[in-house]
Formats: structure tokens, sequence, C-alpha cells
């Protein structure tokens, strides 16, 4: 149990931390910018075809059910984490 918890940690700190880099990646230039919301807004639509089709998916790479989830709620965190951090170095240009 404990290996799972610190598993799933080590995840939520990657994608907070790649999230950022790629916030900070968007504050560089306008074309970074656009960039990164396609990139962004591609990631959103699988995300949001994670969560819709969550029952075929877990049963397709062999997961158990509650670790899918779990990996999708920890995703969903970092991403907003990563998000927020990304427009505070925007806005104050850090």
């Amino acid at each position: 149990m404990i290996a799972r918890l610190i598993h799933l940690g080590s995840w939520f700190l990657l994608g907070s931390v790649a999230f950022t880099c790629i916030g900070w990646i968007a504050t560089i230039d306008s074309v970074c910018f656009t960039l990164v919301c396609a990139v962004l807004a591609f990631v959103l639509i699988a995300y949001g075809l994670c969560w819709l089709l969550d029952d075929a998916i877990y049963r397709v790479i062999r997961v158990d059910e509650l670790d899918y989830k779990a990996g999708l709620i920890a995703f969903g965190a970092a991403a907003l984490i990563g998000v927020s951090v990304a427009v505070c170095i925007g806005r104050n240009g850090l």
C-alpha cells in the first residue's frame, strides 16, 4: 500500500513539474504560447476521453479500476497545479 502511494506521489510530482515547464515555455514567446495552447487542448481532450471511456480503457491496459481512476485524479491535480504555477510565472515575469 505504501509503495503504491509513493509511486502515485512520484507521478503526481512529475506531472506538476512537467506542466510547470510547459507553462514556462509558453511565456517565452507568442509562437510558443500558441503551440502550448494547442498541445494543452489536445491533452484536455484526451483526458476527457479517458474519463468517458474509463470502463473500456482500464480493462484493455489491465490495471485495477481504482488505480486507473487514482491516476486520472492525480494527473488532473498535477495539471491544475502546474498550470496555476505557470500562470503565476507569466504574470510576474519570473
